[in-house]
């Protein structure tokens, strides 16, 4: 599931506290969808090295190394997403 990415617009005034809440909105709802998606992409991953261990055990099709490569970089940005849920929020 793929979400249309979010445009960044040039603000010639300063947007009201609504304006601002639907925008983070947006945002918060675009980062839900992409960790989501990573999610899914990342199980998928690791079941086909689970079944490539069981169906080619001395991989000799090179694709344990490309997967789990997969994985690793999913887990790192997944990272990222912890990383950003870590940022202190004001509130005011």
């Amino acid at each position: 599931m793929t979400t249309p990415a979010l445009q960044v617009q040039t603000l010639t005034q300063t947007p009201d506290r609504n304006e601002l809440a639907q925008l983070i909105h947006a945002y918060a709802a675009e980062l839900a969808a992409r960790r989501a998606e990573l999610l899914t992409n990342r199980a998928s991953f690791t079941r086909k090295l689970d079944e490539l261990a069981a169906l080619d055990p001395l991989d000799t099709t090179r694709l344990t190394g490309l997967y789990r490569e997969h994985v690793r970089q999913i887990d790192l940005l997944l990272g990222e997403f912890s990383a950003v849920d870590e940022v202190p929020h004001r509130t005011h």
